[in-house]
Order: structure tokens, then sequence, then C-alpha cells
């Protein structure tokens, strides 16, 4: 068998310098006890090659196990290896896709949605800005209006369903994208988190009253609409805000709640 040529090769190959080199110094010897030195070392070579052979059966016994030993030795740890580097890429994947704070989607993956939409259905954009956030950062400070960033994140989530989904765009800002709807569709959204935006917020042993305002545009999933609907959805986020905000505003005109 293939094995056990191999194995008996190796053996005699290991052998072979041994018995090579007694009977080199066994024939160039010019000692007078050149005989007795010659007999010596065949002798010698006749006993390691019949030690090799005595422990050949034994060693042929083994083969299989040393060989399932040495594959687990090299696969085991090329397991380990992938395993990492797999979790590492999903680990950096979540991190290059997902907001730290509040656990939503963000701008980048919003970009990625958006372009892997390559049909002719209807979307919506809904861009949502908390109102005079900057005032609450100054008056309470960082570390509130943290916490009111993830409060809002936690209250806009409860809108996501199998066709519209959140994201936080950056700041105080996030953005809704919804698959195959309607204006009717889009005002409906956009009144109900309106409406779910100025709860109060109980925080850290505050009692916070803050609005949004929301810019609404609705079009095509073409690539050629796509950046014009988020232009037309922060015109008209900006729109809602210089109306007093607290209301949602479409992108051909404010409406209010």
């Amino acid at each position: 068998m293939p094995v056990e040529g191999c194995t008996i090769y190796h053996s005699l190959a290991l052998s072979a310098p041994v018995i090579v080199l007694g009977l080199y110094h066994a024939f160039q010897s010019p000692s007078p006890y050149h005989g007795h030195r010659h007999k010596l070392l065949l002798g010698t070579g006749m006993t390691v090659i019949g030690s090799i052979m005595q422990i050949y059966p034994y060693w042929t016994g083994l083969a299989p196990f040393l060989l399932f030993g040495g594959a687990c030795m090299v696969v085991f740890p090329l397991l380990l290896i992938w395993r990492a580097l797999l979790t590492d890429r999903r680990q950096l994947e979540r991190m290059a896709y997902t907001d730290t704070m509040t656990g939503l989607p963000n701008r980048n993956k919003m970009n990625m949605d958006l372009a892997s939409r390559k049909g002719r259905n209807t979307i919506a954009i809904l861009f949502v800005d908390l109102d005079h956030f900057k005032a609450i950062n100054d008056t309470f400070g960082h570390h509130i209006g943290d916490r009111l960033v993830q409060e809002a994140g936690a209250r806009l989530r409860r809108f996501v369903s199998a066709k519209q989904q959140v994201y936080r765009i950056g700041g105080d800002e996030f953005a809704f994208i919804l698959i195959d709807c309607c204006e009717e569709q889009a005002e409906r959204l956009a009144d109900r988190i309106v409406r779910q935006m100025k709860e109060p917020y109980y925080l850290m042993e505050q009692v916070l009253h803050i609005t949004a305002s929301i810019g609404v545009s609705i079009g095509s999933e073409q690539s050629a609409d796509r950046s014009l609907l988020i232009q037309q959805s922060d015109r008209a986020m900006y729109k809602a805000k210089s109306l007093g905000g607290n209301r949602y505003c479409m992108n051909n005109g404010p409406i209010s709640p």
C-alpha cells in the first residue's frame, strides 16, 4: 500500500547514513584489526536494520492515528483563524453601518439601501430633526442631549416595519425610507411621528418637552431621482422649522398637523 511503501522508504533512508558510514570506515581502515572492525560495523548495520523491521508493524498500525493527529493540528488552528476573521469582519460591518449611540442604521446604511433600489416603485423619504436641540445641549449639558437622542431613536424605532426603516444620519437628525407607498401613507406616518415626538421626555430627573420638524418627499426608486428626493426632504424639513417647528412639510408646501 502507498502508506506502507512511504514508511519503509523513510525508515531505510534514516538508516542508510549509518550503514554507509560503517562500511566506509570498515574498508578504509589500515588497522591490523581490519577484519574485526569490518565484522563489528556490519553487525551494527544489520542490528539497525533489524530494529527498524521490528518496529515497522507497530508504526504501520499507528500511522492512521498519527496522520489524524497531524491533520487536527493543522486544520483546527486554521478553523480558529477563519472564525476570528469572520467575526472581525461582521463587527467591522456592524460598526460601519450602525449608529453607536442609538443602535439604528446610520447614513452609510441609508445610502447603501437607496443604492440597492433598482425598480420603479414609489418611495418616500422623511427627514426628522429635533427642534431647539442645541438649546437643550447648552442648558442641560451634552450628557442630557445624548440621552435625548437615544430616547428619540427608541421612539422612532417603533415605526419600523417591513416597508419602512429609520436611520440616524447625524446629530439630532433622523430619516425614514418608505417603500412602495403613496403620499397619503407618508403624511399619515409624518403626523404620527410629530405627535409622538412632542410627548414629555423623562431623563435623569429632568422633564423635557421637545418637538420635531419633518420634511417629506415622494418619488421613484430610479437612480436619477434618489439624490433629488434627499434634497427635497431636507428643504421641506427646514421649511417646517421656519414655520415654527412641531409640524411636517411636504416638498410642495407646508402642512400643519
